[in-house]
């Protein structure tokens, strides 16, 4: 199924703003236009049962509630919506990988941001669902 970029709703989480605002840039120019951003991760929850994103591009490190703290507080609460979560990491740690991946991550981006492979993850991802 091909997913229809507009209407693709996408929740970046990062506590650095620049790293937000590039993913931002990367994915307009691809054609995803319906994104929330968030630099405090206390606020996910919130943001969450209001926006029901398709999609959440998360951090693994932020200060107050970390990535996987997030995972599992998102599978306490999410309902039948469609979700997927990509993990987002400056570490290429493969206990971490997998901890995500058993709490429900659908793939990982690591930092520095590749252009290709991040459209290509978010479209793979967005089309599974």
């Amino acid at each position: 199924m091909n997913v229809d970029k507009s209407m693709s709703k996408i929740l970046i989480v990062d506590d650095n703003i620049a790293n937000v605002l590039l993913l931002e840039r990367m994915l307009n120019i691809s054609g995803y236009n319906n994104i929330k951003k968030l630099t405090d991760s206390r606020e996910i929850l919130r943001l969450y049962s209001t926006y029901k994103p398709n999609l959440i591009l998360l951090d693994f490190r932020m200060p107050f509630v970390d990535g996987l703290q997030i995972i599992d507080e998102l599978n306490l609460i999410k309902d039948d919506s469609e979700l997927s979560i990509i993990m987002i990491s400056a570490e290429n740690d493969k206990e971490y990988y997998d901890k995500a991946l058993a709490k429900g991550a659908a793939d990982f981006i690591t930092k520095p941001f590749n252009y290709n492979d991040i459209i290509s993850k978010i479209t793979s991802t967005l089309d599974c669902l």
